[in-house]
């Protein structure tokens, strides 16, 4: 509990209702998640033999490497899938941002997820629902 109050302490809240990636974003990240990454980081992004990529501990390893979502999207894109590192296209791997996202409380909304877009968002903290998640 405490660890969730420094995460939220530590940066402010202004992002979680903000919508910078669209549903069909997810849909298609989603697509790319499950052909490309589940195999490491689980079908739910629980982690398996790479990190979970959901939840508090996810939260915890951004806020560790005081990570940015540029620079999230940055090694995404540069070192993953492992065995394939960079070989999705530049789309493919902002959806799959918005996917992970999604995933961690944020809510879609109508503009699409870009490069350019990717300073604008808070990744920390999530939003409640999300934080409270530990798996």
């Amino acid at each position: 509990v405490a660890r969730g109050m420094a995460l939220a302490a530590f940066v402010s809240p202004a992002f979680a209702d903000a919508a910078h990636f669209s549903k069909q974003q997810v849909q298609a990240g989603a697509q790319a998640f499950s052909e490309n990454c589940a195999q490491c980081h689980g079908a739910n992004l629980q982690g398996a033999a790479g990190p979970t990529l959901k939840g508090q501990n996810f939260a915890s390893s951004l806020q560790y490497g005081n990570m940015s979502a540029a620079q999230l999207y940055r090694f995404i894109a540069t070192n993953m899938p492992l065995t394939k590192p960079g070989s999705l296209s530049k789309k493919q791997y902002l959806d799959v941002i918005a996917y992970i996202l999604s995933q961690n409380g944020f809510r879609p909304g109508n503009t699409q997820l870009t490069t350019n877009s990717l300073s604008k968002i808070d990744l920390l903290p999530f939003p409640k629902e999300a934080a409270s998640q530990s798996k």
